[in-house]
């Protein structure tokens, strides 16, 4: 949990810090870290298991303007179309909101939830994309 008004990510290199913050991104506005490849090495490479598929998902739980619990959740797959050298295949799923206070979850596009988010935070856009 993130306290007010100022969090420190502290640790050893390789411990994750830039990995909290890449997936905080990422719930809120959707968009990939700059060192990711297209999304290829975000979630775990199936090239270096053997398996033709990886799935994963990011779930961020917050308190949106009015007070109300909201948890965003996005789905992401990495997949090997191609054997051989061929780059993995990234795409976001879908994304659920669900109001932890009356218990509704929806399910909408990507694209959708991208816009959603910075109103439900009361933030700007451009707040979320540049931390």
């Amino acid at each position: 949990r993130f306290q007010k008004p100022l969090t420190l990510i502290l640790g050893a290199n390789g411990s994750g810090k830039t990995t909290i913050i890449e997936c905080l991104r990422m719930a809120t506005t959707g968009k990939l870290p700059p060192s990711s490849g297209h999304g290829s090495s975000f979630i775990h490479d199936s090239k270096l298991s053997g398996v033709p598929e990886v799935k994963g998902e990011i779930k961020l739980k917050f308190e949106d303007v009015s007070g109300k619990q909201i948890v965003i959740t996005r789905h992401f797959q990495a997949a090997n179309k191609k054997k051989g050298g061929a780059t993995p295949t990234y795409n976001q799923l879908e994304a659920n909101i669900q109001d932890k206070t009356s218990g509704r979850t929806a399910t909408h596009k990507c694209s959708e939830v991208d816009s959603l988010i910075p109103l439900q935070m009361g933030v700007s856009p451009a707040v979320l994309e540049h931390v």
